[in-house]
């Protein structure tokens, strides 16, 4: 049966489908406008562009932060980078809002994450959208190798580092003789009594770590790289790390960690001189050089120089010779003392000391293992100038942070959102270098520096806060590392592009998307989407009502 439309039907049949069809247009529109893009855009190539990556070589677990410079005029807040080894990729997403370890919010500067707990070990590219290389890093395999002790979780852990060497065995037998050799540490007491207390590892790695020696004028003293030096001992769990040169020069330093030439007769002596410093806070026994005008390296509180009388002491010993650092402070032994002279042996009072940092460490090491907290430990590199300190980037490592043991003027604190302190301890900052004694040559204060550290990770912090002397003196977000996604609340770094979850669309962060009122250019389109929405429905349900009515009325009329 045909149907038999009139003139006035058809003109009436096909407007009501164009509003139909327009209706259906701007509510498709309308929910374009609704769902965000999850996909961070890719930039353009550019002038100024720079990719940092820290750290440039860790091992599988670490997160590599991945900073990129993007100056071209961009009002979104996300952008992303590709990492890859052969077929292996993975997008990266990059923030600019000074949550993700990127600087401050809208400055240019973008920070993001590599996991690379399932990488297999090698070395990865960064790229941008047009397969432009960017930078590189390496994952590697924990090096780590156990040469004396047990290894248990319940020992303090010394990890031994070398710089130049290129013989494994050669290391590890140089490290074998400075531990357990004529002479060496762990034949010397309190070491000697406590031998299943402590256990020594190597890092099986050919290192350069730019060590100088006879750095800042001092014959003696050995300087290196010192974030290269903590980025390769974060490898290990470790609580305490010293270096050995592949230099037959008498040679030795301390300030948080030791350094020496390891190809001396004298190198087990120099390693009890500098493990002293290091390990015990002892302070050095022999008079500072009048060459350096008397130089001042502050108030000696070390448990082995008192004032006169020496009162520190007097339960152990009667001992009370004139100077120890400086002439006006007093020792324990006139001579026979590792840490006024080459002799293997630390006096009584330096013995009880070292004894109580022992016992100290081992009452940690209980308290960690009764806690259990998971293997992961935020790594910090920050610099010192003159007093002021600063935090330049934090990431995450897989190992446990070193104990610390004994005072310090610094402190560190982790907090959550409501300012809560969920950890704390004490920060040892390598102020003072120790060189050997030397009859030109005493310690001085570095004035300017950069230094690294490891603290416990906690899965509710919000951020950092280091102190001096109760006071902060820098500060840094830790909220990115945060396992808060899904609590229902959004905080911290979440956005709605890391956690939709948990923050909605207008959050304060302007995404890559298709409606992001956070953005200035689509800060209507909320209501444009509403408005397209309402008009996309008035006109289908219009077109509805109008096409069939104006066909039976106009039929009617017909007949």
């Amino acid at each position: 049966m045909a149907l038999n439309l009139s003139l006035s039907q058809f003109v009436v049949i096909f407007l009501s489908l164009l509003a139909f069809v327009a209706g259906v247009v701007l509510v498709m529109e309308a929910n374009s406008l609704a769902s965000a893009l999850n996909i961070p855009s890719m930039p353009f190539p550019g002038e100024g562009q720079k990719l940092l990556v820290d750290p440039t070589n860790s091992q599988q677990g670490t997160l590599f932060l991945l900073n990129f410079y993007y100056p071209q005029e961009a009002e979104k807040q996300d952008l992303s980078l590709v990492v890859r080894k052969g077929t292996e990729t993975q997008t990266v997403a990059l923030f600019d809002d000074g949550l993700h370890q990127d600087k401050k919010s809208k400055d240019s500067w973008y920070g993001g994450f590599f996991d690379s707990t399932n990488a297999t070990p090698g070395t990865y590219e960064v790229v941008s959208g047009n397969n432009e290389v960017l930078g590189h890093f390496e994952v590697v395999k924990s090096g780590c190798q156990l040469i004396q002790g047990s290894g248990r979780e319940d020992t303090i852990k010394f990890v031994i580092l070398s710089d130049k060497y290129t013989d494994l065995s050669e290391f590890k037998n140089d490290a074998l003789h400075l531990i357990t050799g004529k002479d060496a540490i762990l034949t010397v007491e309190p070491y000697k009594s406590n031998l299943d207390k402590f256990s020594f590892f190597v890092v099986n790695a050919n290192n350069d770590f730019n060590c100088q020696v006879g750095c800042h004028g001092i014959s003696t003293l050995v300087c290196c790289d010192d974030k290269a030096v903590m980025d390769a001992a974060s490898q290990c769990s470790f609580d305490q790390l010293f270096v050995l040169l592949k230099d037959t020069t008498l040679c030795g330093s301390a300030s948080t960690y030791a350094k020496i030439c390891a190809k001396n007769d004298y190198a087990p002596m120099v390693i009890m001189h500098e493990l002293g410093h290091s390990v015990g806070d002892l302070a050095d026994e022999y008079l500072y050089d009048t060459a350096f005008g008397g130089y001042d390296v502050g108030k000696i509180t070390s448990a082995n120089c008192d004032a006169q009388g020496c009162d520190k002491w007097k339960d152990i010993t009667s001992g009370c010779f004139k100077g120890c650092s400086y002439d006006y402070l007093y020792r324990s032994e006139e001579t026979n003392s590792i840490m006024l002279q080459y002799v293997p042996e630390y006096n009584l009072v330096s013995q009880r000391e070292l004894s109580n940092k022992i016992s100290n460490y081992s009452m940690q090491i209980d308290e960690r293992q009764r806690t259990a907290p998971p293997q992961k430990s935020y790594f910090v590199n920050a610099e010192y100038d003159n007093g002021s300190v600063l935090i330049n980037s934090v990431t995450l490592k897989p190992v446990d942070a070193p104990l610390q043991v004994g005072g310090s003027e610094f402190s560190t604190e982790v907090l959550d959102t409501k300012g809560k302190r969920l950890q704390a301890q004490t920060l040892k900052v390598p102020l003072i270098v120790f060189p050997l004694p030397n009859a030109s040559a005493s310690a001085f204060k570095e004035e300017s520096f950069n230094f690294s550290f490891l603290i416990p990770y906690q899965s509710k912090a919000d951020y950092l806060a280091i102190k001096r002397n109760d006071k902060v003196v820098a500060s840094s977000s830790l909220s990115v590392f945060s396992a808060t996604c899904g609590d229902n609340r959004c905080s911290g770094a979440e956005n709605h592009l890391s956690c939709p979850q948990d923050c909605p669309i207008n959050e304060g962060f302007c995404q890559t998307g298709a409606c992001d009122p956070d953005c200035p250019s689509q800060k209507t389109c909320v209501t444009d989407q509403k408005n397209k929405f309402n008009w996309g429905i008035i006109l289908m349900v219009g077109a509805l009502v109008i096409g069939i009515g104006g066909f039976f009325i106009l039929g009617n009329r017909k007949k």
